[in-house]
């Protein structure tokens, strides 16, 4: 089973995401906490399917990196086909130990069927730009 550790922190789309989420579905939290212990036990068997395809030609560096998983909605009381798209993504390379995955989107499948491949690129484009930035902030960073 390939395990991995969430790091939902990464992006600030992805928080604002989830906050602006909850006045509506006030549990999304909780539903986003059982995804991500379901995708560090086995990040594979959940995936509706890498987004590989797609995305080879807006950024051939994420091909095979980035995922996309169904979630259910216990505010809705829908099931992950019909509840929220969540994508995730490998910055560094995928065959250490225990890789670290990021989410960066989720979206409400009723309001958006699908995003673009050029759309996620540019998300995960802001999230390495976020990462840099916080890295750049905190002054323990790099300092062995």
């Amino acid at each position: 089973m390939p395990k991995c550790k969430v790091d939902q922190a990464g992006s600030r789309a992805f928080r604002k995401q989830i906050k602006d989420y909850s006045k509506r579905y006030p549990r999304i939290g909780d539903d986003v906490a059982a995804l991500i212990r379901d995708l560090e036990a086995d990040y594979q068997s959940l995936k509706l399917h890498p987004f590989r395809f797609q995305v080879k030609e807006h950024a051939p560096e994420l091909h095979g990196r980035i995922w996309k998983y169904d979630m259910s909605s216990s505010d809705m009381g829908k099931g992950p086909r019909r509840g929220f798209r969540v994508y995730g993504v490998f910055l560094e390379d995928v065959a250490v130990q225990v890789p670290t995955m990021r989410l960066f989107l989720i979206y409400y499948k009723g309001d958006t069927e699908n995003v673009s491949a050029k759309e996620v690129a540019k998300l995960v484009e802001k999230l390495r730009e976020d990462l840099a930035s916080a890295d750049a902030a905190d002054p323990f960073v790099g300092a062995d």
